[in-house]
Parts: C-alpha cells; sequence; structure tokens
C-alpha cells in the first residue's frame, strides 16, 4: 500500500507492507485520508494499524455553459 502525504507544500510518499495481521478501522479506498500505524524491520514498513479518517472524495459534476 503506498501512502502519499505532504509535509511543509512537499509530497512525499511511503509503501507500506499489510499482513493479517493488520488491523484496519473503517474501509479502505483510493483517494481516503488515513492515519496509519507501522514499525520498521529488515523487511521494510509493516502497517500494525490503519484508521480511515473520511469517505472518499466525490468528483465534482461538470458544469455546462449557457448558450
Amino acid at each position: 500500500m503506498i501512502v502519499g502525504r505532504t509535509v511543509r507544500g512537499k509530497a512525499q510518499s511511503r509503501t507500506v507492507s499489510l499482513t493479517p495481521q493488520t488491523k484496519i478501522e473503517g474501509r479502505l479506498a483510493a483517494k481516503v485520508r488515513v492515519t496509519v500505524s507501522y514499525i520498521t524491520d529488515d523487511d521494510g514498513d509493516t502497517a500494525t494499524l490503519i484508521v480511515v479518517r473520511g469517505a472518499a472524495p466525490t468528483p465534482k459534476p461538470a458544469k455546462q455553459k449557457k448558450q
């Protein structure tokens, strides 16, 4: 799973592995805000807890021009 964040205006991304022991609170989807607790070991970063903070943003309908 790749998690992106912005720190002082600069975009960063971090890849974390999910395991069967990873607890997920909420429903994961693309473009949702999450809080991730993870541990770092020889295999990389492994998520221990993922908390979904909100629903996925809905796309806004395109505005139609008046003629």
